[in-house]
């Protein structure tokens, strides 16, 4: 709540945008205090959407990084194994390698 001195000197609380009309009626006219309350609800409507799309657009960017957070922990999981293949095999299989990369290129292709 705001207390606002007006010309005549007397002061006028205003605390929505009905009060604001209220005083530009009284001081102006209905027809500028309807104008300016259509104003004023418009930029309050407007400041909403904007709240209610920020709001969103976090919550899809959230989601967007866990899902990568799973897509990188799900590739590194498939490395580590290439990594004790090659580590623990006495002979190296190319398959078993290809077949491993091919799931990491198709967990990429899916997160991008």
């Amino acid at each position: 709540m705001d207390n606002i001195m007006l010309k005549d000197g007397t002061i006028a609380i205003i605390g929505s945008n009905r009060d604001v009309s209220e005083v530009v009626e009284q001081y102006c006219g209905y027809e500028l205090a309807s104008f300016v309350l259509d104003k004023l609800e418009s930029v309050d409507a407007d400041k909403a959407y904007a709240e209610a799309r920020a709001k969103t657009d976090a919550s899809a960017y959230e989601r967007s990084l866990e899902s990568a957070q799973s897509t990188f922990n799900n590739i590194l999981d498939i490395v580590e194994e290439v990594q004790e293949h090659i580590v623990d095999a006495k002979r190296i299989n190319k398959d078993i390698i290809y077949q491993e990369l091919k799931k990491i290129i198709k967990l990429i292709n899916l997160e991008i």
